[in-house]
């Protein structure tokens, strides 16, 4: 299988959206593709050796004029238009949201070259939607929860959405010496029950209800630790001093911790220290990755029952479900995951398990690979 395609990433940043594009380098590169990226974001240092990078202008913030939006559209839409004239490219994979990447697709419509595009959030139906989707060959959704969206409330054929959920690579599992040192070494206990919260402290992550319901779960269980990982957002900073002081209000300072930001590589240590993740997003995740690399160390995960955590977690199997914003309900699936002692173990086997039958790197890598194998014996045929 050779060949070589070109991939956008249109958006002025990138996180966990980049993982599933990364996967699908490394799996194309060993099929014999190869591969060229233009982003916003300079990616040299996470590409994989041999794949070609170039830059294109990031995305304006609103409200900007009108003269500047079509400035950036021409700017953007030069430099793909460019790299698809030096190089005959079989596809074109676009990252992120479809409006971020107007310009390629303009550009590889008017080149004729096949378009590729993943969905990674629940897409506003907006003008700009409906325009640019018609120019798409294939959508990948990165969930279950993304394409019954697609189909349902934007109304495009199943037929035309691939389903690729982000895949994860084996890990080595949480064990109970090595649970042991890392609690000695961030100052809980070890015989604890440790709950934790992992990401930046932005509102929509559910942070306060996160708190809210530690709060209750400590109450009502005097062994309960919780413990929050990660920096606050721009203009979040007070929201979290006014929790610091409920907290304390509350009685509890000393078992719910607001740890804040710490080194992207300690964060791994905090989440082995944890007998159970607890993922509060209140607005619904299009996937949720975090919800995996805990898992597939052997930590359950307790999330609302909306979104992509509703089909990667087995409410009473490797974790639980609880409705949306819901503190009470969150409160009380913390409680019954330590009733039985042994019940926070047995539901990360089972966590573990699940990650490493359902979601192996391949699922995200092959739907998307095979299209473009479909693609090229098409262009051969013609």
């Amino acid at each position: 299988m050779k060949g070589r395609i070109l991939i956008v990433e249109g958006a002025h940043n990138i996180g966990g959206s980049f993982t599933s594009i990364e996967i699908v380098l490394r799996w194309g590169m060993r099929r014999g593709l190869s591969f060229d990226v233009i982003s916003a974001v300079d990616l040299r240092e996470l590409l994989p050796e041999g794949v070609g990078w170039f830059p294109m202008p990031a995305p304006l913030r609103y409200p900007i004029s009108r003269l500047k939006f079509v400035g950036l559209i021409l700017s953007q839409n030069a430099i793909v238009s460019y790299r698809l004239w030096r190089n005959q490219y079989d596809a074109i994979i676009l990252n992120n949201t479809v409006n971020n990447n107007l310009p390629a697709l303009l550009a590889g419509r008017f080149q004729n070259t096949p378009m590729l595009q993943y969905i990674r959030d629940f897409e506003r139906d907006s003008r700009g939607w409906r325009y640019c989707q018609g120019h798409v060959d294939k959508f990948v959704a990165v969930s279950p929860s993304i394409k019954e969206d697609m189909v349902q409330r934007l109304r495009i054929p199943a037929s035309r959405i691939l389903l690729a959920p982000e895949g994860i690579a084996p890990r080595e599992p949480v064990t109970g010496p090595q649970r042991s040192f890392l609690r000695q070494m961030f100052g809980l206990p070890d015989d604890a029950d440790v709950i934790g919260f992992v990401g930046r402290l932005d509102w929509w992550k559910g942070y306060e209800l996160f708190v809210e319901a530690a709060i209750q779960a400590a109450q009502e269980n005097p062994n309960l630790y919780a413990v929050m990982v990660g920096g606050a957002s721009r203009g979040q900073e007070s929201i979290v001093e006014r929790l610091k002081v409920q907290i304390s209000n509350a009685g509890v300072h000393d078992r719910v911790r607001i740890v804040g930001e710490v080194a992207p590589d300690e964060v791994d240590g905090w989440v082995r220290c944890m007998d159970v993740l607890v993922h509060t997003s209140i607005t619904p995740e299009p996937f949720g990755r975090v919800l995996l690399e805990a898992m597939t160390i052997g930590v359950p995960v307790i999330s609302s029952s909306e979104g992509g955590p509703r089909d990667i977690v087995v409410d009473g199997e490797t974790g639980r479900l609880t409705p949306p914003k819901d503190p009470k309900a969150l409160a009380e699936a913390i409680t019954w995951t330590f009733a039985d002692p042994d019940r926070p173990a047995a539901l990360g086997r089972n966590a573990r398990e699940r990650c490493t039958n359902v979601y192996p790197e391949a699922v995200c890598a092959l739907p998307p690979l095979e299209w473009i194998r479909r693609v090229q014996i098409d262009r051969q045929q013609n």
